[in-house]
């Protein structure tokens, strides 16, 4: 994790207002318009006005063929990127879910976010039961020839690899706080380490605890 922070480097996150489907043709068609708008207020003519009536007409179809284009390339990247394209079909809901105000046992309305956690909790936690975390000793069972039993598995290097290239990119980091997108990207680099890791946890039965 230590190597993870200083050697990969990190991501600038700009929070834009910026439509995603902006151009920098539409972004140019915008500017163009508010200085046709602004000779107009200056010089109301019929020239000046014949000017930003035609410019408003022309941005406003750039505007609708660059949003049907982004749709469309999202709706071709859902396999490889299906985040961005939910992301996307969430930020046109109007329409927010939110929970409270609510009634606690009295009849009294919880109105702050503090209380309706509150009763949220006490709520919930009625229902929750401790369960065993024993581990029962499995049985082993088997049933046919000896000479079809799997005495061994052999990993090797390539099953690895054959893996790793299955991961998705767009998945969140496990415990360890590495990317899926990382271990891809450093395939040929990782493949040796995990395969002896694998091998070792099958020797000795049990899994790394990190």
């Amino acid at each position: 994790m230590g190597r993870l922070v200083c050697f990969v480097p990190k991501k600038i996150v700009c929070n834009s207002n910026k439509p995603k489907w902006m151009t920098k043709r539409i972004k140019r068609m915008v500017n163009r318009k508010s200085k046709a708008w602004k000779n107009y207020t200056l010089n109301r003519s019929m020239y000046n006005l014949r000017a930003f009536k035609e410019l408003q007409r022309g941005l406003k179809e750039q505007i609708r063929l660059a949003k049907r284009q982004f749709e469309l390339s999202l709706a071709d990247r859902i396999q490889q990127d299906p985040k961005s394209f939910y992301s996307y079909v969430r930020s046109k809901q109007h329409l927010r879910s939110q929970v409270g105000p609510l009634k606690d046992a009295d009849g009294r309305v919880l109105a702050t976010d503090m209380e309706i956690a509150e009763a949220l909790y006490n709520c919930f936690k009625e229902v929750f039961t401790v369960e065993d975390m024993r581990v029962p000793s499995p049985t082993v069972i088997y049933e046919g020839e000896v000479g079809d039993k799997i005495c061994s598995l052999e990993i090797t290097e390539e099953m690895v690899l054959s893996q790793i290239k299955k991961l998705k990119p767009g998945k969140a980091a496990g415990p360890g706080g590495v990317r899926p997108d990382y271990i891809k990207t450093l395939a040929e680099e990782v493949v040796t380490p995990l395969t002896m890791i694998f091998k070792k946890s099958l020797q000795e039965i049990t899994v790394p605890a990190e």
